[in-house]
């Protein structure tokens, strides 16, 4: 160990660690939003992993995002994960009046989070019981692609509920446009009865949709009980007087795409392996999707400080501004790529923080892709986990070979290695149909959602089928990009109009091929 490592005398403060806000607000609309990643089917070793296709915190907090810049009352969003045991005390709090739900309900039960991104599936009458316990909510807004069934869970007891049904996989524009109208009119003192008549006009009419789905979506949104007293104005101007948020400290991080499919247990395991291991290296082909892994991961822990604690440094970091912290771990970590000794200043600077924090810290190497300097990386961390006890590490790679790299760190930490497999099919067309402006275009007119796409190219779970439906598998798989993210996104923007009703015949093949391999299974019997 370099006696370097071992300095107790300098620290370094970082810019931006607190930003303290001293304006006031005149109330506040609580957004509730969970997305497990993950079903476990039991607390064994051996347990069933399940994926969930949830959609992201990140996307719900977009669409809300400036709604209330230049309303006549000034009103704080809050976004807060939702955990049973956070969402009834917030029931209980009688400071809270208006809740924009963003939780996913199918099968009669809530879908909410607990540790780790698992999920914490509760009934929707626990939900009723939670709710009748005492509330002071005067508005719930419900936005899932299924509704009516958590209304019902707030019925008779919060006097305006609002149904704004949204699209499963996607943004969807009509829901977008519903909740900015709605919310702005609410914080421009409109009743809640005049906001939603305003919202449900602006859907109507909205230039991001045609007419003919302005009309179709309009009908979707609902203002319960229907025979209630909505002629109510909820926020005032010079109201409550609410304080501004502390915000926690603030890490530049580069953002997951849009579209995120088919990894959610990578997520998973990526974040259960922090737990126990110092060291992560994570690999996988050009395109297979390995960093966008690790930018979801850590999306997905910085949005839940409550349950991982760490900061998160990416290096090297993206465009923007950089605090202390992130500049100073950048000029350490240039060094020690350029096969340089760090300044004796610096270093002992970042040590100094890493020993006092909790610090994740996310190397991307694939710019400086050698063995030379992955071995530097690791003689180095291996340095800064002898001397700190809470840093984890991730290094990210692209060539799958430097894995194998005969340098490790000491027996003592635990590291582990994740070679990142292309998607499998039913992602892949799931994320390929997504993708695909075609299927958003309706180019063909059966074709008129990702769920009709899957139904075209998916066979029913757990069926094989005859050898020539495994091979129509196998080509359509081929066609879309072999699970390779990149490929396939290239494939599905450069995919002309014909090779898209082309590949529509195929999944019809596919569909024939099913259908008579089970009537000759049915003839067997």
């Amino acid at each position: 160990m370099s006696s370097t490592m071992q300095g107790h005398n300098e620290d370094i403060s970082t810019d931006n660690d607190a930003m303290e806000a001293d304006d006031e607000y005149d109330d506040i609309l609580t957004v509730f939003h969970a997305s497990p990643l993950v079903s476990i089917s039991s607390d064994d070793d051996g347990a069933e992993v399940t994926p969930l296709d949830v959609s992201s915190m990140d996307r719900e907090h977009q669409n809300l995002q400036g709604i209330f810049e230049k309303t006549t009352a000034r009103i704080r969003m809050d976004h807060c994960l939702c955990t049973p045991d956070g969402f009834q005390a917030f029931l209980e709090d009688t400071g809270k009046r208006v809740l924009h739900f963003a939780c996913h309900a199918s099968d009669g039960k809530l879908y909410l989070e607990k540790e780790m991104g698992k999920v914490s599936l509760v009934p929707i009458s626990e939900l009723a019981g939670w709710v009748k316990k005492g509330t002071q909510l005067d508005l719930v807004v419900v936005a899932d692609h299924d509704t009516e069934i958590i209304a019902e869970a707030f019925e008779g007891v919060v006097p305006h509920i609002v149904c704004c049904p949204v699209l499963k996989h996607k943004l969807d524009e009509a829901a977008l446009v519903f909740c900015k109208t709605f919310y702005s009119a609410l914080a421009n003192l409109s009743t809640v009865g005049g906001a939603f008549r305003e919202a449900r006009d602006a859907v109507e009419n909205s230039t991001h949709l045609s007419y003919t789905d302005g009309r179709q979506e309009v009908g979707k949104y609902r203002l319960l009980p229907e025979d209630g007293d909505h002629d109510v104005v909820l926020f005032h101007k010079n109201g409550k007087k609410v304080p501004a948020l502390d915000f926690p400290p603030s890490r530049i991080l580069p953002a997951p795409p849009p579209i995120f499919v088919g990894r959610q247990k990578d997520v998973y395991q990526l974040i259960l392996d922090l737990e126990s291991a110092r060291l992560i290296r994570i690999t996988g082909n050009l395109g297979i999707g390995a960093a966008t892994i690790v930018k979801s991961a850590c999306q997905y822990m910085v949005q839940r400080r409550e349950h991982f604690p760490h900061e998160i440094i990416w290096l090297p970091p993206r465009l923007g501004q950089m605090d202390g912290l992130t500049s100073l771990s950048l000029r350490v970590f240039e060094t020690v790529v350029k096969l340089e000794p760090p300044a004796e200043k610096d270093l002992v600077a970042l040590v100094n923080i890493l020993k006092k924090r909790k610090v994740l810290i996310v190397c991307d190497v694939r710019e400086w892709e050698s063995k030379d300097v992955y071995d530097g990386l690791m003689d180095f961390l291996d340095e800064i986990f002898d001397v700190t006890d809470n840093t984890r590490a991730v290094i990210l790679h692209e060539t799958i070979d430097l894995g194998n790299s005969a340098v490790h760190l000491s027996s003592s930490y635990v590291e582990k290695c994740i070679r990142v497999k292309p998607l499998g099919y039913t992602s892949t067309v799931s994320l390929f149909g997504l993708l695909c402006p075609h299927v958003a275009k309706r180019t063909v007119p059966s074709i008129t959602t990702v769920d009709d796409f899957k139904k075209l190219l998916v066979p029913v779970a757990g069926y094989a089928g005859s050898a020539n439906l495994k091979m129509t598998i196998v080509n359509i798989y081929n066609l879309l990009g072999s699970g390779n993210a990149a490929r396939m996104q290239e494939l599905a923007l450069s995919m002309t109009s014909e090779e898209y009703q082309s590949l529509v015949q195929v999944g019809k093949l596919r569909q024939k091929l099913s259908r008579l391999y089970q009537k000759q299974i049915e003839m067997a019997f």
